[in-house]
């Protein structure tokens, strides 16, 4: 439907109208992804897709918990366990490595909202954080400008 925007420009409407299923999620995560990942593979975009969505959006809070879900269900993507953002709050994490680069996405262990990421340069032997983010506030306001 118009105005709700897609996959890759999601409104909150959008994001609150998928699946709370994470195997019904991620399968439609692919069917509208299919023909995108021809050089990251077809699991490889299904991952990106997640995490340009968890990243880049307020994400209703079921939504959150599906996307993150989805996520592990992606074949290569490995829970990683406790863990702490960028700022020092404790989350649980899941990881895939393309190449020579792991991306570590942090969530809330009770709600599971994204918190923040780390990536890793898994070139040298020894893997070596080169990026490290933390979400601290998001939040929705009456106007473009507006502080929360």
């Amino acid at each position: 439907s118009c105005g709700r925007g897609n996959l890759n420009g999601p409104t909150y409407r959008l994001l609150q109208s998928l699946p709370a299923d994470p195997r019904a999620l991620l399968n439609l995560i692919y069917a509208q992804t299919g023909d995108e990942g021809q050089a990251i593979g077809h699991d490889g975009e299904a991952f990106v897709t997640i995490g340009d969505l968890i990243r880049e959006a307020i994400v209703p809070p079921r939504t959150a918990a599906a996307l993150y879900r989805a996520a592990a269900l992606i074949p290569g993507v490995t829970f990683i366990g406790r863990v702490t953002n960028a700022t020092g709050r404790p989350g649980i994490a899941i990881a895939r490595t393309n190449g020579q680069i792991r991306q570590e996405w942090i969530f809330d262990q009770a709600t599971l909202q994204f918190v923040g990421e780390r990536d890793y340069d898994m070139s040298t032997g020894t893997p070596v954080v080169n990026g490290d983010t933390a979400i601290v506030q998001r939040a929705f306001v009456s106007k473009a400008g507006q502080l929360p």
